[in-house]
């Protein structure tokens, strides 16, 4: 719904996690025994590496102040007016404390934010004890420019908890229903038969995250010195980062090799949504090709139990239910788009010898190849030691046994991963030639070339995208379409073309098992990929040659979102391109148009599209009274539910989706890996954009065979 909400929750989960370490990591001495000290080296080494550093001056210390407070009270609940005028006499004096070694902000700060929070944990206590009345008119507003002014007193401070206490537990209300009842349709008695259940979810979140705040001093003044690094260190750009050394090695620690898991991690964002934050390549839910970073988890249920809804849940608490209960599960997931889709599970070892690319034969009178690849894993990931462009290839030699004529790869939702698996995978379907140009600081910019002459694959080849293919993603697509050696179907990508390193903060700390010497590392940009015309895809993504509808979704977000996200650019380089073929665009888009305009779902989504495009509000007004709030939700929801509910309904009869023989006669001997096979072949058949890309791929053949 909001958009400025997913650098939210990049800054919410280390929260989350260091809440999690609090309790052993602060029983030791800690090492923040200087922020004014350590605020100096995190801002000398982004001065130092970054590649495009700024100047520290008044309107850098503007940005960071603004931005801190922007974590800290994203929905100006905590801060009044008063609050923030004592703080502002901070606003332009940061750059000056960076430089100087001094940090009188956080001094102020620290204490300031501690006692807001008692305000508000008071007031949550006290407003969710008893029933909440919806029968009174009034309205949230969200504005997407956060131009909101905070509010005047406490007494204003209140009214607002309020409001924020009633939407809450309404939404609340509405996921538990959706999860439970599995309709979407809302009515005043539906929603208050989990009135009670809401508001208890929501008191018991809140406490938990006051008192993970304020029960430790220590800890929660080092969590706000790192909300503090992360603020100087985004106002570079927004994948410029400050991770502790805990969490680091909680990471790390946490992606156990030896224990039956589901291969997932989660994250959760200040709405109380649980979102999909990474899948361990081989894992049953990467394995399962139906869940994506970036997902909702609605609710789960486990082999003969009810639907458990997650509103409000933890992810701490849902890791160890996770982790206690070894019985199959479904999981209820909610696509970026709206749609929703139940996806089985069951806990395994991530083996050795795991294929981790799923692919299929798209069998008509022509046969179509089909991997997805919901990410850019390597071979340190990788429990078979080998990256994803080394399975990829096992895979297309496998169905080039089977004689395909053309192979689709699909890279929807694929965030990236390693940049290096994205050249690698290049080097499959081009002879040999520069691939992509990388400028890094303080060093001229590099051709990276495929040195290896010859192909894996040469028929064709068609790359399906869309707004969250990111980074590595971008790279493998962008270097294809410049080759002209595949047609890339969907929509703009996410469109992020830099590159980062970590670097200690404490170059000379020496390893120490028994005390915490480090301080820390940063996350910094400091390179930039170009495409073969020497423009970056930074902000801008790669446009696909073949545009789609797509149904837009509350959750999109793409870099040029960013406030502080780089812009595009152009370098000179020198460059040696070998002769490249032509692909017959225009037929194949002229094609494809038609084909849109004569389908009905395709239509509506247009249709659906144009109509959000028309209204230019910068504001959402959520109504608070039951009554309106139904109505509100209901018309809301018709029209992509209605959407929805078609594309569920229509299943493809224009090929059969086969599994490849030489995976068959493996699928025969494991039940589970069958089933999840069939779920995915179920939820290709669904699928609309493969369908049109199916489309797309047998023109392109019987063009080139004419």
């Amino acid at each position: 719904m909001i958009k400025g909400i997913t650098s939210w929750i990049q800054l919410r989960v280390i929260a989350v996690l260091l809440l999690l370490l609090s309790s052993s990591i602060f029983a030791q001495k800690s090492y923040y025994d200087n922020y004014c000290t350590q605020g100096s080296q995190v801002i000398q080494l982004m001065e130092e590496h970054h590649v495009t550093p700024l100047e520290v001056n008044d309107d850098f210390s503007s940005k960071v102040f603004h931005s801190l407070l922007k974590t800290l009270d994203s929905y100006k609940l905590y801060f009044s007016e008063k609050d923030i005028n004592e703080l502002k006499k901070f606003e332009y004096t940061i750059d000056d404390e960076l430089n100087s070694g001094n940090c009188k902000f956080l001094k102020k700060l620290i204490p300031l934010y501690k006692e807001r929070l008692q305000f508000g944990d008071s007031l949550v206590k006290d407003f969710l004890s008893q029933p909440i009345d919806y029968t009174e008119k009034s309205e949230l507003i969200f504005e997407a420019k956060s131009s909101s002014t905070y509010a005047k007193d406490d007494k204003a401070l209140k009214r607002r908890w309020v409001k924020w206490m009633k939407y809450l537990t309404l939404e609340s209300m509405a996921k538990s229903h959706f999860v439970k009842e599995q309709d979407a349709k809302l009515s005043k008695k539906n929603l208050l038969k989990y009135e009670l259940e809401s508001r208890t979810k929501i008191s018991g979140k809140y406490t938990s995250h006051f008192e993970g705040f304020l029960e430790n001093n220590e800890f929660y003044e080092d969590l706000i010195a790192e909300m503090y690094f992360l603020a100087i260190t985004t106002t570079f750009d927004p994948h410029s980062m400050y991770l502790s050394p805990e969490l680091e090695e909680y990471i790390i620690g946490s992606l156990s090799k030896e224990k039956e898991s589901l291969g997932i991690e989660f994250e959760e964002n200040e709405l109380g949504d649980i979102i999909i934050a990474r899948l361990v390549p081989g894992g049953p839910s990467w394995k399962s090709n139906q869940i994506h970073v970036g997902d909702l988890l609605l609710g789960i249920q486990w082999e003969g139990d009810s639907w458990m809804d997650l509103s409000f849940v933890p992810v701490e608490e849902l890791e160890n239910l996770l982790l206690v209960n070894s019985n199959p599960v479904t999981f209820k997931i909610q696509k970026p788009n709206g749609k929703t889709i139940e996806v089985p599970l069951i806990k395994e070892l991530i083996r050795a010898d795991e294929n981790l690319i799923k692919s299929f034969i798209l069998k008509s009178d022509k046969s179509i190849g089909y991997i997805a690849l919901p990410g850019f894993y390597t071979e340190f990931e990788s429990q078979n030691k080998l990256g994803c462009a080394n399975d990829i290839a096992k895979a297309i030699i496998k169905m080039q046994k089977e004689n395909i004529d053309g192979l689709i790869i699909d890279l929807r939702n694929n965030g990236g991963g390693s940049l290096k698996e994205a050249i690698e995978l290049s080097g499959i379907f081009i002879d040999f030639g520069p691939l992509t140009i990388a400028s890094v600081k303080n060093e001229k910019p590099t051709t990276i070339k495929d040195i290896n002459r010859g192909s894996i694959y040469n028929s064709p080849l068609l790359i399906m995208v869309n707004g969250m293919s990111a980074s590595a993603s971008e790279m493998f697509s962008a270097t294809m379409q410049d080759y002209n050696r595949a047609i890339i179907v969907g929509s703009p990508t996410f469109g992020k073309s830099t590159g980062q390193s970590i670097i200690p903060l404490n170059k000379d700390a020496k390893e120490n098992k028994n005390h915490y010497l480090d301080l820390g590392f940063i996350k910094i940009t400091n390179s930039i990929f170009y495409r073969l015309n020497r423009v970056s895809y930074q902000k801008v993504g790669v446009t696909p040659d073949i545009p789609l509808p797509y149904l837009p979704s509350g959750s999109s977000f793409r870099e040029s979102d960013y406030p502080t996200a780089l812009s595009t650019d152009s370098i000179v380089k020198k460059i040696y391109m070998p002769k490249i073929g032509t692909l017959p665009y225009q037929e194949l888009l002229s094609n494809s148009k038609n084909r849109i305009a004569s389908d009905s779902i395709f239509q509506k989504i247009v249709a659906n599209n144009n109509l959000l495009e028309s209204d230019n509000s910068d504001t959402l007004l959520v109504p608070l009274s039951i009554k309106e709030y139904v109505v509100y939700q209901n018309e809301g929801n018709s029209t992509k539910n209605s959407i929805l509910g078609e594309i569920e309904e229509r299943t493809t009869s224009n090929y059969e989706i086969n599994e490849i023989t030489y995976d068959s006669d493996v699928v025969k001997m494991d039940e589970y890996t069958k089933e999840i096979n069939q779920v995915s072949i179920n939820q290709l058949k669904k699928d609309i954009y493969l369908e049109e890309a199916f489309h797309i791929i047998l023109d392109l053949i019987k063009i080139e065979n004419k």
